[in-house]
């Protein structure tokens, strides 16, 4: 764990992986500019984008924003070559057909101010669907005036994970020291960033509104989802607890988080197949052994379902 000498005035670079949003990526960046404690410098990491979406960025004519060619694939690597071109003190991450309330950049500079030495901050989101529509997150064990979650894996275990890509700004160094984003994931890569640095450093929310998740089309019906038999996240707490790195007064909660996660992704590769079906989606093309496919559902339905014949049995 790094000791922690925080600026009273932090310089946030904000990181903006992009791949083909045209239409998206004017909104994402003017809520950057918009906001009313200024961002540092703005990284825009382009994935080859096919579509018109540099001309777009380079049209806006913004002057502290950096616009860079990806290396490789992947939004995490996306991210991590963001993170190594910053030159601010912390990282401020944002996707690229999200977009910022105003405040946002002001609420995390206060959290910092009042909890220097917690390792992530973020404020709210909201998510809006396709049709317009408007969802709350669900959340478990968060003080009602915010601050230093008491306990971040007892939130995730109960409830929706309570920081967001689009909301979190995380100390440079602390990133570096990390790893950053894991490259071998295709999913899940965030929360998996997210798990490893909680299990060193408190976590720092605010209750204010900050940032507005939006869920295209393409999310909804998992186009850009492949079948796995565990998402990123419970694989880095795994190991982590295989190293023994989990704190013991955590290990209870990371154990319950992982289990959540284990019904999750059955649920997820139950719905990637019935969507595929119904939709007929490219959704499936990373799915190179089906027989591995059909194998984990068989054995998954059976830890699903044995506790409903099991009589009571311990």
């Amino acid at each position: 764990m790094l000791q922690r000498i925080t600026d009273p005035q932090p310089l946030f670079s904000v990181v903006i992986p992009v791949k083909d949003e045209e239409n998206l990526i004017i909104r994402s960046l003017s809520s950057v500019i918009n906001q009313g404690y200024p961002a540092h410098e703005i990284i825009v990491v382009d994935g080859h984008s096919i579509d018109n979406t540099t001309n777009v960025v380079n049209s806006l004519g913004i002057k502290n924003l950096k616009l860079i060619t990806q290396s490789g694939t992947g939004v995490s690597k996306a991210r991590n070559q963001g993170i190594t071109a910053a030159t601010g003190t912390h990282i401020a991450f944002l996707d690229a057909d999200d977009e910022w309330l105003p405040s946002h950049l002001d609420t995390l500079v206060h959290l910092i101010r009042d909890h220097p030495h917690a390792g992530i901050f973020s404020d709210l989101n909201i998510i809006t669907l396709p049709d317009g529509s408007v969802k709350e997150g669900r959340f478990y064990g968060i003080p009602e005036c915010g601050g230093i979650l008491p306990n971040f894996f007892a939130c995730c275990a109960n409830a929706d994970v309570p920081v967001h890509t689009s909301t979190i700004a995380i100390p440079k160094d602390i990133l570096i020291e990390s790893g950053g984003f894991p490259e071998w994931a295709s999913f899940n890569e965030d929360h998996a960033t997210w798990m490893k640095i909680a299990l060193q450093y408190p976590v720092a929310f605010s209750w204010k509104l900050g940032a507005k998740y939006c869920i295209e089309w393409h999310d909804v019906i998992f186009e850009r989802y492949q079948f796995s038999r565990e998402i990123a996240s419970v694989t880095v707490l795994r190991e982590e607890m295989s190293a023994g790195r989990v704190p013991d007064e955590m290990k209870d909660d990371v154990i319950a988080y992982i289990e959540r996660m284990k019904l999750y992704t059955l649920y997820r590769n139950l719905s990637l197949v019935y969507r595929t079906l119904h939709h007929n989606p490219p959704a499936l093309k990373g799915i190179k052994n089906p027989q591995d496919m059909a194998r984990y559902l068989f054995f998954n339905f059976i830890i699903v379902l044995k506790p409903l014949f099991a009589g009571g049995e311990k």
